[in-house]
């Protein structure tokens, strides 16, 4: 069991319905900065790539013709390491401006702390973890985690997601035991939903990602929870 239930003082409801999983890899794509979002292709690449190398500046417009944000094509072919990572995920299949955020931002985040890039972080192992996101058995935040680990040499993403329990839970029995342990424990907020305050079930579901360390499968929980209200 994964929920440890402790009453709530905030009754406030979460307004937002749980992503699908679909959303929750759009959600793993690192944002670009949008501080040039008013500016033009052109312009913002010039800012980008205005202390490139001639021979950087190129390899840089060849990902802008991929579609890869001008802010990572910039980052990754001035980083030996970040362009190798990136090719070799272009190789692997991975879509470009995935591969770009990725690398441009999640790998480059956790080279801050590494120092180093781990052999075991290359192309086919990016392939290997958006393959896992995509397909629902790690969620975005997890995602994340596994790859910062993978980074530092703990293994590969796979290995990294079973030895640190990052899969999603997606038990139906499992979520649906802890969403009626988690209504028996705020009778108030269920009396309420059930009056027809319906947007509290942002509440339990808040409640309940949080309990699990956000590794629930949201569209799952969501359903086990509205089974339990109803019951």
């Amino acid at each position: 069991r994964f929920l440890r239930i402790a009453p709530l003082k905030d009754r406030r409801p979460d307004a937002a319905r749980p992503a699908s999983r679909s959303a929750q890899a759009a959600a793993a794509t690192p944002q670009t900065d949008t501080a040039l979002s008013t500016q033009t292709p052109s312009a913002a690449s010039e800012v980008h790539f205005a202390q490139l190398s001639a021979a950087e500046r190129s390899r840089a417009e060849g990902y802008l013709e991929r579609g890869v944000d001008a802010g990572h094509a910039a980052i990754i072919v001035s980083e030996t390491n970040l362009s190798a990572l990136f090719e070799g995920a272009l190789r692997a299949g991975v879509e470009p401006a995935t591969a770009a955020s990725w690398v441009a931002q999640e790998t480059r985040r956790a080279l801050r702390e590494q120092q180093s890039l781990s052999p075991l972080a290359d192309g086919s192992a990016l392939d290997e973890l958006i393959r896992m996101l995509a397909a629902g058995e790690v969620n975005a935040g997890s995602a994340r985690v596994a790859w910062a680990a993978v980074v530092a040499g703990e293994g590969r993403p796979r290995e990294v997601v079973a030895a640190r329990g990052l899969g999603t839970m997606a038990d139906s029995d499992t979520l649906q035991a802890e969403a009626r342990a988690l209504i028996a424990a705020h009778p108030d907020e269920a009396a309420a939903y059930r009056a027809g305050k319906r947007g509290l079930i942002g509440f339990f579901i808040g409640a309940a990602m949080r309990a699990s360390g956000g590794r629930a499968d949201p569209q799952r929980l969501r359903e086990a929870i509205e089974e339990a209200l109803s019951g």
